[in-house]
């Protein structure tokens, strides 16, 4: 038998204007994780732990824009 089902999917990521790829795999699986180990215990939690790995995320991928220029 499988785990809880997770709080956020792809759908969630797609209606926020995130492109499908390997990054799906990647947030979706920091956030389960976190799911599983008591980290995010609902919604609200998932959301803000989204939110916080998409700012670190486009962060990263501006400072390395920025640092080219």
């Amino acid at each position: 038998v499988g785990g809880p089902k997770p709080f956020v999917n792809g759908d969630l990521l797609i209606t926020l204007g995130i492109t499908p790829g390997p990054i799906f795999k990647e947030i979706l699986g920091e956030i389960y994780e976190a799911q599983l180990d008591g980290d995010v215990e609902d919604l609200s939690d998932a959301y803000k732990l989204l939110l916080k790995i998409l700012e670190e995320r486009y962060l990263e991928q501006c400072n390395s824009i920025l640092d080219q220029e």
